[in-house]
């Protein structure tokens, strides 16, 4: 016999779950008065036995209902239930969105990142206008409707779960700190520059794949919030443009003064790059002037013969010596330069080993061998094409890998044994290994371990004595940060000796 259907205020009907948190559950349900789809949250039955909490959720659900805006979930109504053993059952209804969240999101482009913080910032914007500070913005309340449309939810609802602002009060509040402000951190007020502070994290992690902090425990992160500056997402992943990092830097800033002024001021300055104008960014320019040269008066002795001692007229002279200097060097040795590098960049360690000579390689297959998805397969050929602003990415992963797999990676078919003595990795890597073999593997243990490196990020030269192999495996064994998240490759050179 089916179980019977719960159904709040004689007419939501409550279905299935769609999340569950620590403020409580997310159903999908259906309104049978309006015979519309709507979602429901239902508190926890701890929290609705604290009557102060009780309180501040019935005023902040009722002030969150007052916002009408496209970007926003609206919320329809709040009211509570008694079950039949007295239990009390809170809950607030909201429009149901049903595309998913921000967080459940693979890799996009930058122009669409940006284009996903305008959307963010207007419905921020619309709320700090009415005094209302989300508090908790994150991927996971950020949803989407199935035509695309972008809606924030879940508006001043965290500011119940906080009781003398303390970050500690509730799961919830611990379990977002990836995304607090440092003043929410020390225990401050937030005002709206706080929710601008949350907005960046994101924009931060949708950049680079990663949060700008992690941390062994939740206490930790929040301590990196306060203190440590956070990393530029241009040393985390190649290719971001300068401008947008740039944003999102300030937006990072400790002192919440430091940062955007609003809403609409960190919009525009997400809209700048694209317009050319990043006034925002960059110091004012110095304005031109056109100045009119005035002859110098004629020296008194003008007429005068000069002796030979005399060179005071000939120091003009002197720049145009250097200058011819320079060419007759540069004319010299540029075509030994040229002739010893064969790839640009030659010679430097973010460019290729002196005396080395590129292997070309065809576009690797992931390797996944302990089971999945498998790693975004159809990415793999951005790893060898040439180009650091596109790259390969494993899947996310919510907790540290060696919790779930021993490893993922990139496998290498070079077609016939090769002699390699170095490998160049660009990305955001995290911990991995160079493996190589003769045979094709099944596990990662099928090659040996030719080199290995730790928590890599940029471009990463691994040199070592020649070895002669068909496949090469790099071996991800620890995502960047050492917890959960994502592993980034945008380049892999393969150098013989």
């Amino acid at each position: 016999m089916p179980e019977e259907k719960v159904v709040l205020a004689e007419r939501y009907v409550l279905e299935s779950p769609i999340a569950r948190g620590g403020m409580g559950t997310v159903w999908n349900a259906k309104d049978d008065v309006l015979a519309r789809p709507v979602a429901v949250k239902v508190l926890n039955h701890d929290l609705a036995d604290d009557e102060a909490f009780v309180a501040r959720f019935r005023r902040e659900a009722l002030a969150a209902a007052r916002l009408s805006h496209p970007h926003i979930v609206a919320i329809y109504d709040t009211g509570s239930e008694t079950d039949a053993d007295g239990t009390s059952r809170y809950f607030i209804v909201m429009e149901h969105c049903g595309g998913g969240t921000l967080a459940q999101t693979q890799r996009m482009d930058q122009e669409r990142i940006a284009d996903i913080g305008i959307d963010i910032c207007s419905a921020l914007g619309h709320a700090h206008r009415h005094e209302i500070i989300h508090r908790d913005v994150k991927p996971a309340n950020i949803l989407y409707t199935p035509e695309g449309n972008l809606k924030v939810g879940d508006f001043g609802i965290a500011k119940a779960a906080f009781s003398d602002n303390e970050i500690t009060t509730t799961g919830v509040i611990l379990g977002t700190v990836t995304y607090i402000s440092p003043e929410q951190a020390n225990g401050e007020e937030p005002d709206a520059r706080s929710d601008l502070y949350s907005l960046g994290v994101v924009l931060f992690e949708l950049l680079t794949g990663r949060p700008p902090f992690a941390a062994d425990s939740q206490i930790a992160v929040a301590m990196k919030h306060i203190r440590e500056a956070p990393p530029d997402p241009r040393s985390i992943r190649a290719g971001i443009s300068k401008d947008l990092s740039a944003v999102v830097m300030k937006s990072l800033a400790k002192d919440r003064d430091d940062r955007f002024g609003s809403a609409e001021e960190f919009a525009d300055a997400l809209r700048s790059p694209r317009r050319g104008d990043t006034a925002v960014m960059r110091r004012p320019a110095i304005p031109s002037r056109t100045v009119t040269p005035t002859p110098a008066p004629a020296p008194a002795n003008a007429g005068a013969k000069r002796s030979l001692g005399d060179h005071s007229d000939y120091r003009w002279l002197i720049p145009l010596l250097l200058v011819a200097a320079v060419a007759t060097a540069l004319a010299l040795v540029l075509p030994r330069v040229l002739d010893s590098t064969d790839e640009p960049g030659g010679g430097g360690n973010n460019g290729g080993t002196s005396g080395t000579t590129r292997v070309e390689v065809s576009a690797p297959s992931d390797f996944d061998p302990d089971g999945g998805d498998g790693e975004h397969p159809e990415l793999t050929a951005d790893t060898v094409d040439g180009d650091i602003a596109t790259s390969w990415t494993t899947s996310n992963y919510n907790d540290k890998l060696s919790l779930t797999k021993s490893g993922v990676g990139l496998l290498f078919d070079l077609g016939e044994a090769t002699e390699i003595s170095a490998l160049e990795v660009t990305g955001d890597t995290g911990s991995f290994e160079i493996r190589a073999g003769d045979s094709a593997p099944t596990a990662a243990a099928d090659l040996e371990v030719v080199e290995s490196e730790e928590q890599a990020s940029g471009t990463t030269e691994l040199s070592f004595d020649p070895i002669t192999a068909r496949y090469w495996l790099v071996w991800i064994t620890d995502l960047p940060g050492g917890g959960g998240g994502r592993a980034t490759i945008a380049e892999v050179r393969f150098l013989g000796p």
